[in-house]
């Protein structure tokens, strides 16, 4: 916001020498961009401003750790996972450094000594968010076995009411040298008058509404072979929806799934990657940023260890989606794509893309992110997928900026004339395609650079028609 630029525009407020001296003096004449946070009174002078870096209302800031405890092994290393609301910078503290010593800007912990101390971490007032505290306890241990707990496969994000879902269980698996057993896993329902789960994890839909499960596991302190190993215990979380039958029309902003992707975590899909297709071996190339997670879920085949593309295959598939109580859902996103342009060979194996006109290269991008950027519907639980996109060139980004653009699909007419059956069974799939490492005879014709496509903030919701 430019202050003698935005005076000008309001004589209305010019006279108010309170307000004006306030910004000035916060913001100072010559600032162009800048935060402004001000209280009620003088917030509504900027009514219908629009800019990004002009804070309205404060909201408040958050933490939260994936594990609590976070257990360690004396002399080995961890990290917590953490999601921060605001995007603010954290900083970790110890209680007892006797027991464990962390990082107090990566937040990782390593074990001193076998006991139990508690970290804090903490975020500055940041933006649109206060200031917020945090804390997990740290459990050191002489040795840890090794302990898996995660969710069996694809969960089903939705049920109605009345109907199971017998799909979403975890498994818990510990190893010590070459035997291995699974502990018991409870479930709970933070609401059963939502939705119910039994000891076997299966969910039964009760009334409308959304409902957390969580499943638990545990083990005690054992010994074997000499040797002590820790107890140990953790609890994974999803949600699910329980809408009404197929029988009735949904509320309007009813939403079927929404996984958000910038918090680095991807509930629900599944990745997977093609490593048998001649000329699309074997990279992995949908991950999260380690940088910046709110770039949301990202496919790139650039292999930073060899610093040079890749050939990729991959497939970012969605859940089994229940779309019976759906009426007109549409399929919302966003997502950004780059550097799908012809370019040079540097020596014989790093790549550089062309971000120039030249031989009409912009102009092919996006057909390029068309050909290899590819979004699918499934309507029998991924065994078969629409052949091509779904999505129109409208609705998909240049292939050489980061500019992104929002897609909101409306997929009623892909649902007319489809039974229960498989409306019940609906997932979406993105699928990336690089073929860099063949290179042709003719170099003004290559297609090195792998291209980059970010997903973020997807959802299938119910829109009033």
């Amino acid at each position: 916001i430019n202050y003698e630029e935005y005076l000008a525009a309001h004589e209305d407020i010019q006279s108010n020498k309170t307000f004006t001296s306030y910004f000035k003096t916060l913001v100072g004449a010559s600032a162009t961009n800048v935060y402004v946070q001000c209280d009620k009174e003088v917030s509504n002078y900027f009514t219908g401003v629009e800019s990004d870096n002009f804070v309205n209302e404060r909201h408040t800031g958050s933490i939260v750790f994936e594990k609590d405890p976070l257990y360690v092994a004396v002399g080995s290393k961890a990290t917590n996972p953490v999601v921060v609301n605001s995007g603010a910078p954290v900083t970790y503290s110890i209680q007892n450094t006797a027991i464990a010593t962390i990082n107090a800007t990566t937040g990782q912990v390593i074990g001193v000594s076998k006991g139990e101390t508690i970290v804090t971490a903490t975020i500055p007032q940041y933006k649109a968010y206060t200031a917020a505290t945090a804390t997990f306890t740290v459990k050191v241990a002489e040795l840890l076995p090794e302990w898996s707990f995660e969710w069996d496969g694809l969960l089903t994000p939705v049920v109605n009411v009345g109907s199971t879902v017998t799909r979403n269980t975890a498994t818990a698996t510990v190893s010590t040298g070459t035997s291995s057993y699974n502990p018991e896993v409870t479930y709970t329902s933070s609401d059963t008058s939502v939705a119910t789960v039994d000891a076997d994890g299966v969910v039964t839909g009760v009334n409308p509404g959304t409902v957390i499960i969580t499943a638990h596991s545990e083990i005690d302190e054992y010994e074997e072979g000499g040797h002590v190993y820790s107890a140990m215990s953790e609890n994974i979380r999803y949600t699910i929806e329980v809408v009404a039958p197929g029988v009735s029309a949904p509320v309007a902003g009813t939403e079927y799934v929404n996984v958000p992707f910038y918090d680095g975590k991807m509930p629900w899909f599944t990745k997977t990657h093609d490593d048998t297709v001649e000329g699309h071996e074997g990279f992995d190339a949908w991950n999260f940023r380690t940088d910046d997670v709110r770039y949301g879920m990202q496919a790139s085949a650039w292999d930073y260890s060899l610093n040079r593309s890749r050939n990729s295959h991959a497939w970012l598939i969605s859940p089994v989606i229940d779309l019976r109580a759906a009426v007109n859902p549409v399929l919302e996103f966003n997502h950004t794509a780059n550097y799908w342009t012809d370019g040079y060979s540097v020596g014989e194996t790093v790549y550089v893309p062309y971000i120039s006109q030249a031989n009409n290269n912009l102009d092919d991008a996006k057909a390029r992110v068309m050909e290899d950027a590819l979004v699918h519907i499934s309507f029998d639980g991924g065994s078969t997928w629409s052949s091509g996109t779904i999505l129109s060139a409208s609705e998909y980004p240049s292939g050489y900026n980061w500019v992104s653009v929002n897609v909101a699909h409306p997929l009623k007419t892909l649902l007319q004339g489809k039974t229960q059956e498989q409306l019940k069974n609906v997932r979406i799939a993105f699928e990336y395609k690089s073929n860099p490492e063949t290179v042709p005879a003719n170099l003004a014709e290559y297609r090195p650079w792998a291209g980059t496509w970010q997903i973020k903030s997807f959802k299938i919701v119910e829109v009033a028609e």
